[in-house]
């Protein structure tokens, strides 16, 4: 069963993570959703939904909400979890 939307809109962002997406693009992609009208990024999806995984340095959930909040100011609360 699928848990994660097939496709993207305005709400719903999809992140290639196969070579590590850049925690910089990271925080300004959840900055700039923050700004609108809030959302999900789903990071190791390709843009046509195809769920490629995510890389081995952004597999601790905790350790992505931290350099949200830690990168951000105010800090920006997320919350991230892993589904596999």
């Amino acid at each position: 069963m699928r848990t994660i939307p097939k496709v993207e809109s305005l709400d719903i962002e999809f992140k290639s993570d196969l070579k590590c997406y850049p925690d910089h693009n990271l925080i300004e992609e959840v900055v700039g959703m923050t700004n609108a009208i809030g959302g999900s990024l789903f990071l190791g999806v390709e843009d046509d939904g195809i769920i490629t995984g995510i890389h081995k340095k952004h597999r601790d959930a905790i350790g992505v909400t931290a350099l949200i909040a830690n990168s951000t100011v105010p800090p920006i609360a997320v919350r991230a979890e892993i589904i596999a």
